[in-house]
């Protein structure tokens, strides 16, 4: 239904971007669970944001057994669907787009609800102070969008008809593998924090060899 929350469970890939833009396109919000979450994290995100449904796949879904509601495992279940294309509800600027948790560093964990209106003014201003809208870029997604570092690459790609490549948690963590991919796949944005951006680079700014 409009405005239920809907988890998401999965790595970043092709099956989760899937899932994003159909709960968005239903008139729902997502709440981001990274499967890298400890267990005791993500029972929190799960019973404080009140998820009726857990995209999952068969990879994870025992590792939220705890989990009492309903679970759609995609890789299984999508293949099996049957169904028409379902008309997108159209969302207002007050409708929830997502939540996302802080990291409860000073206490526990706070859903921090964004809509989309606060969504289109973020990339409004994005667009307009990087000039996004002058040429067409290829994106890295180099953080997970259970965190806001990861939204601002994902929806900044996909408002402006950008080129999304989507990077493994295995992959951002060993440097010269992305050095390698970035050496064939130009990439003109990616987002990170500058301890990570140190580690990929050399004393003088240059990306290690």
């Amino acid at each position: 239904n409009k405005g239920d929350f809907i988890g998401i469970h999965l790595d970043i890939g092709l099956d989760y971007m899937i899932s994003l833009l159909g709960i968005l396109k239903a008139g729902c919000a997502y709440v981001s669970i990274d499967t890298g979450y400890p267990s005791g994290r993500k029972r929190y995100l799960l019973d404080n944001s009140s998820i009726g449904v857990v995209i999952t796949d068969t990879t994870y879904m025992f590792e939220i057994d705890f989990y009492e509601g309903e679970l759609f495992a995609i890789d299984v279940e999508l293949d099996s669907f049957q169904g028409d294309n379902f008309d997108i509800n159209l969302s207002c600027p007050d409708d929830l787009a997502y939540v996302l948790y802080t990291s409860g560093s000073t206490g526990v964990p706070k859903g921090v609800m964004i809509t989309h209106g606060n969504l289109l003014d973020y990339l409004s201003g994005l667009i307009a102070s990087l000039g996004l809208d002058k040429g067409i870029y290829s994106y890295g997604l180099m953080s997970t969008p259970s965190a806001d570092l990861g939204n601002t690459v994902l929806f900044g790609s996909l408002s402006t008809g950008g080129v999304l490549h989507l990077f493994s948690r295995e992959m951002v963590m060993d440097v010269y593998s992305l050095i390698s991919y970035f050496d064939t796949n130009p990439i003109d944005i990616i987002k990170m924090v500058p301890s990570h951006w140190y580690s990929l680079c050399s004393g003088d700014g240059i990306f290690l060899p």
